[in-house]
């Protein structure tokens, strides 16, 4: 049968200005092969703290011969350069800034492209775990976020709605049922007003943000942490 792999290993160092130290972070590397029916939780919930999901690198197709290479053909092992564009920014717009999420192959084997037909592929995700804070703010509402010591850094943002709990009390089933609604101007707007100051008033509402699902009650779901100024920078290293 196939197996789940999981390991950890050292990532890459990558920029500061993203990851907000400038240090090897030890992830998760998680291979689901393509037969898979599980999900699987990349969870952050565990970690001391507060804590979200930084998805680091992410590729459904095949990268090399032996990820859930057992019982296949070795025609169908041979391309190692299949890559689907997207995966990235899929999972990254699924699981970052979360505390947690599950990841699915079944998803990605329904594809509208074939990254390589007759491979074997399989779905590769890299991701660690960043301190954070969470914060929900109702549509309608205001609330300032502070840094006592550093700056801002957003991790996430998303103005509209994941679900039929957050933000519920007083509403009807109709107006809180579309839970596939976000705003694609909420990262930026969020990241404009807020993005290394100290201090930054938010308010949830369709002025800033464009209404993503009119008829439906919003909420601005966001993950920040407070950086040092000193550990921000954009050049790799």
């Amino acid at each position: 049968s196939h197996v789940l792999s999981i390991t950890k290993v050292n990532c890459l160092y990558a920029k500061c200005c993203i990851l907000g130290k400038c240090t090897h972070l030890l992830c998760d590397f998680i291979s689901l092969c393509r037969n898979q029916c599980q999900l699987w939780d990349i969870n952050c919930m565990s970690m001391v703290g507060q804590n979200v999901i930084k998805v680091l690198s992410s590729n459904f197709g095949r990268g090399d011969r032996t990820t859930c290479s057992e019982g296949q053909l070795p025609d169908q092992l041979n391309n190692t350069n299949c890559f689907l564009p997207g995966t990235l920014k899929e999972m990254s717009h699924s699981c970052d800034g979360k505390n947690r999420c599950s990841v699915s192959v079944s998803t990605w084997s329904v594809a509208p492209v074939d990254p390589c037909n007759d491979t074997t592929k399989y779905l590769d995700v890299s991701y660690t775990c960043l301190p954070a804070v969470r914060s929900i703010i109702c549509e309608h509402s205001i609330t300032t976020l502070n840094c006592d010591n550093g700056v801002l850094k957003i991790y996430s943002a998303n103005y509209g709605r994941k679900n039929r709990t957050t933000c519920s009390v007083g509403y009807l089933s109709t107006e809180l049922s579309d839970v596939n609604c976000g705003s694609s101007r909420t990262m930026q707007e969020v990241t404009k007003r807020c993005q290394g100051k100290t201090t930054c008033d938010l308010s949830a509402n369709n002025d800033i943000f464009g209404d993503p699902c009119i008829g439906t009650y919003k909420y601005l779901d966001l993950s920040y942490a407070c950086l040092p100024t000193s550990e921000c920078s954009t050049e790799e290293k």
